[in-house]
Formats: C-alpha cells, structure tokens, sequence
C-alpha cells in the first residue's frame, strides 16, 4: 500500500510545485508591465513607450480618456503640435510631438517637466533626482550649462561615465530649489550660458534637481 502511494504523492507534489512557479512567473510578468508602464525608452527595449509608439497604442494603453491634443513647448517661444497623456495630472503627464504628425505615429520628441513625475528613463532617471545621485548613476562628474537662461542646467556632457552612451539623444536639466526670489550667493556664482563641473564647490552645495527631461528620436 506505501510503495503504491509514494509515486502518486511524488507526482502530486511536482503538479503544485509547477504550479506554483507558473504562478509565480504570472505575477512577476504582471509586475514588470505595471513598472515598464511609466518608462520611456528609445532603444525599444524595456519602455512601454519607444520609437515605435503611435498614438493608437497610447489609446490601447493608457484610455481614451488619458489621451488628448495640445502643444508641446521647444523653447524660445515655439512649439510644437503634441499628443498629451494625462494633461490634468502633474504626476503622469507626459507630451509627445510626432515626425508624422497626420497619422500620429513616430515620436519626434517626448517632453517631461516639473518636480516629480511617475516617467523615467530606462536607467531611472526622473523629475527630482538630485546632481549628486546623477553622480553616482555615472560613476563620476558630468558637465553642464549654467543657471538663469532659457537652457538652464542642461547636461552637456557625462565625461565619458557610464551614462555616455545610454543619454546620449536624452537632454537633461537641472534646477535649484525656488526656496525665495532671491539666488544665494552659490547659485549665483553658477549662473549664466557657461559650462560648469558638477563637481564645482558651489554646484555640490546647490546640487540642484532635474526639473525637465526630453527624449529626441532621429
């Protein structure tokens, strides 16, 4: 009666732990979507948004609801015609201007700005991450614009870090805390169309946070 028993016990124990792990797998799946859902990324890899996203994905994805039309602001005072996600949303808004604009498909350039935002680049970065964890996501100092005109803290080089390669069509922007109208004395001295070392005494002391990431598309 035992040695009959042990097989049958054996195969139901293989059943549950396969089915266990199936489970498993399923819900890790589901996981990774629900992450992938908020990241941007040209090289079409882990991003639910990439080079090859049109505006009837974004319907699918996201909601009609969610999707909208405006225009996205280049800079200088111009802009562009966009599709907007989640307008109302500070959080989750997102625009995107398209190189076939009729048809709404290939994106020409996705915009975040503000203080945090839900979207991140495939290497996780976002709204609100500071100089000096840019730092260490780069394994060193990065270059990048003064303060107080229209390119504002724009990254302009990661000298040659490990974000080189991956951000090189990704522009970033860095901005100190508005805490009062008036700069302090170190904002001051990194303000202007000049280069500075993010490494430069007054830029640790400000490490001032990404206000705005833009995805450009050849």
């Amino acid at each position: 009666m035992k040695t009959e028993m042990v097989p049958q016990l054996k195969a139901y124990l293989i059943i549950a732990v396969f089915l266990s792990l199936a489970s498993g797998a399923l819900i890790c799946g589901q996981k990774t979507d629900s992450l992938s859902r908020w990241i941007v990324d040209r090289d079409d890899k882990v991003g639910a948004i990439s080079s090859k996203t049109t505006e009837g994905a974004l319907v699918r994805m996201y909601g009609r609801k969610n999707v909208t039309h405006g225009t996205l602001d280049i800079g200088e005072g111009e802009t562009m015609p966009a599709t907007i996600l989640f307008a109302d949303i500070p959080l989750q808004r997102l625009e995107i201007a398209w190189k076939d604009e009729p048809a709404r498909t290939l994106p020409a350039r996705i915009q975040i700005q503000g203080e945090k935002s839900l979207w991140k680049t495939s290497q996780g970065i976002t709204l609100g991450i500071t100089l000096k964890s840019l730092e260490k996501l780069n394994g060193g100092s990065f270059t990048l614009a003064g303060f107080g005109w229209d390119y504002s803290g724009t990254v302009t080089s990661w000298n040659k870090g490990r974000l080189e390669g991956d951000m090189k069509n990704v522009v970033v922007r860095l901005g100190p805390a508005v805490s009062s109208e008036t700069p302090s004395a170190d904002e001051e001295s990194v303000e202007g169309d000049a280069e500075f070392p993010s490494s430069h005494s007054s830029m640790q002391k400000v490490n001032p946070k990404v206000y705005q990431l833009i995805w450009l598309f050849e």
